[in-house]
């Protein structure tokens, strides 16, 4: 669940890029957001790595989630 949690906590640091003529898309989590809120919350070594590593398996769940949304509605 705290991995849920990091992932939510995150996404306002998660930017958006302009798809061309087509809809925003979003990026991946900043490496530099994941630290610092690992930081702050006391976590290091294998469970930092976990924590990067759940947040991109999320973030390519969400992606792709994101990109059958935006077929379904062209």
């Amino acid at each position: 669940m705290w991995l849920w949690a990091a992932w939510q906590g995150l996404s306002s640091e998660r930017p958006w890029i302009a798809g061309g003529m087509g809809p925003m898309m979003p990026s991946e989590t900043p490496f530099r957001a994941a630290l610092a809120w690992a930081d702050h919350r006391g976590i290091y070594g294998a469970d930092r790595d976990l924590l990067l590593d759940g947040l991109r398996a999320i973030d390519g769940e969400f992606f792709a989630a994101h990109s059958d949304r935006v077929k379904a509605s062209q």
